[in-house]
């Protein structure tokens, strides 16, 4: 069920006894190189909980000495189901939901939810990009309103330049579109894909995921290199329209 190590050192490799200082939260003990050690643990599972013991340099922990068992009466399926047992079982706290209807379109997950084979990183990296860039954007969002008295960007616009297949782009747009989307902040999000083909391809899935949030995301064929300002819209007019005061963040 679970192996609970202990690991002790001392930080100065000249150290006495009397000298010993805890390189953990269990304990301390001598370490005569200075460096950190693994010298005892707990094993536990569903006949019990025992102390192991490190014997010898370069040999595994075996176990000693059972201890009492405080899950005495519970079944092995109750404890393997125990969400007290190991802390690292929870769910985790992830902006996009796995059952996002764009991540089966895209071909990330199945029809269960879960990554399909050999996407489970990229679902990872989904998650990771929309946490980073989202902060940024809710930091920018609330810095200019509030240099602004609340007057300030009042929509959220994006590119993605080399967007690829769009697994980024759909999940920044997904995130940003659920948060921000309202009748005073519009999200509008376009990838550039030098590829038509592709173009094509993830401009379908967008429209096939029908009116409402993704209406406002779309890919157009281009690259980087032919990229001008007219991909940004009317910014500089927005921005002198409106008092020298910026009324979107753009991305």
């Amino acid at each position: 069920r679970g192996i609970f190590a202990t690991a002790w050192g001392d930080k100065r490799s000249n150290s006495s006894a009397d000298n010993v200082v805890p390189l953990s939260e269990w304990g301390a003990t001598t370490n005569k190189d200075g460096e950190m050690d693994i010298r005892s643990g707990e094993l536990v599972n569903a006949n019990g909980v025992y102390d192991l013991q490190l014997h010898g340099k370069n040999t595994s922990f075996r176990p000693s000495k059972k201890k009492k068992n405080n899950n005495k009466g519970k079944g092995q399926s109750q404890l393997m189901n125990d969400t007290t047992q190991l802390s690292h079982d929870r769910a985790k706290n992830v902006p996009l939901s796995p059952s996002s209807e764009f991540f089966q379109k895209l071909g990330v997950t199945n029809s269960d939810n879960k990554p399909k084979v050999g996407m489970a990183s990229k679902l990872r990296q989904c998650q990771k990009f929309v946490e980073i860039v989202s902060n940024l954007v809710e930091t920018s969002y609330s810095q200019n309103n509030s240099a602004n008295n609340n007057n300030g960007a009042k929509n959220i616009r994006a590119i993605d330049m080399g967007c690829g297949r769009g697994y980024l782009t759909f999940s920044l747009h997904s995130y940003l579109s659920d948060k921000y989307n309202n009748s005073d902040c519009v999200v509008e999000t376009q990838g550039i894909e030098r590829r038509p083909k592709l173009v094509r391809e993830i401009n379908g899935i967008a429209r096939e995921l029908g009116k409402g949030k993704f209406e406002n995301l779309n890919f157009i064929e281009g690259s980087i290199g032919e990229t001008d300002d007219s991909l940004f819209g009317d910014a500089e007019e927005h921005h002198q329209s409106s008092g020298g005061n910026k009324d979107s963040v753009d991305i």
